[in-house]
């Protein structure tokens, strides 16, 4: 998951924060990715807005864990087999960050319990030493 920081030079202003998202608070975390707007008001009543990126990650191998997933291109009813990983749990969202499954890994596996549609899907994996990590992507066809 991706986090946005926001960081103002003079932080003596009163400023109030209004994302897209709801958020109300300065920075923002546990994002999906995606389009986000910021709309900042300041004490004087003047209003700033911001737009923020945060891009697919396309990687088949998570670099915090230096987990891997194969194969990357499934039908449905398959098995996700992990390598070089200690995971203890995973989810799987969709492209608009629903989440459609979660469960505990078992001997390096995920099977796919889902009966997914054709798309892009992503695997957030999580260990007690990292946390969730960065979402791994792959395909059902």
């Amino acid at each position: 998951m991706f986090s946005i920081t926001v960081i103002f030079e003079d932080d003596n202003q009163i400023l109030e924060y209004e994302w897209s998202n709801g958020e109300t608070t300065e920075n923002i975390q546990g994002l999906n990715a995606g389009n986000y707007n910021l709309s900042i008001s300041d004490e004087f009543g003047c209003i700033h807005v911001f737009d923020f990126e945060v891009p697919l990650n396309t990687s088949t191998q998570n670099e915090d864990q230096g987990a891997s997933i194969y194969p990357t291109l499934l039908k449905n009813d398959q098995i996700i087999h992990l390598q070089n990983t200690i995971t203890q749990e995973y989810k799987i969202v969709n492209m608009s960050g629903q989440l459609l499954e979660k469960g505990k890994v078992q001997n390096q596996s995920i099977p796919l319990n889902v009966n997914y549609r054709t798309g892009v899907y992503f695997l957030y994996l999580n260990d007690e030493n990292h946390g969730w990590n960065t979402p791994i992507k792959f395909v059902v066809y």
